[in-house]
């Protein structure tokens, strides 16, 4: 749907693009994606604090990877919305099972993501002595 988020991304300490806010918000940040396009090459995001748009080219992005986002829990992209719902209660039924705070589990899936350029879930599978 329009204003999903459509994965995460970090930009270089130096990137150019354009925004009507002051560069200095997305820079070198872990920011949101709206759009990630390939055809174009070019990557829509909203800053951390949710304050400012703006559009990037891809040689000014460090890493990324996609993701989808259903409940606060962030999902692989290339599933169906029946296999999102399934793979949201998975992860919420082992987050309460093994008494996990679902947003530093969150905070963990986006970092290990971006470390590896794609969606990784094993933050959320792991037992808590491996994290």
């Amino acid at each position: 749907m329009v204003g999903d988020i459509k994965g995460y991304c970090q930009l270089k300490a130096d990137a150019i693009g354009a925004s009507i806010n002051d560069m200095s918000e997305f820079r070198h940040k872990i920011c949101r994606a709206m759009e990630i396009n390939e055809d174009t090459k070019s990557v829509l995001v909203i800053n951390p604090k949710a304050t400012a748009l703006g559009m990037f080219d891809m040689d000014q992005v460090v890493r990324y990877f996609r993701c989808d986002i259903l409940s606060g829990v962030i999902t692989p992209p290339d599933l169906n919305p029946m296999e999102r719902f399934e793979y949201v209660a998975r992860v919420m039924a082992y987050s309460v099972n093994q008494k996990r705070d679902m947003s530093l589990m969150r905070q963990f899936v986006i970092a290990t993501s971006l470390a590896k350029g794609s969606f990784d879930d094993r933050p959320y599978f792991q037992s808590a002595a491996k994290i």
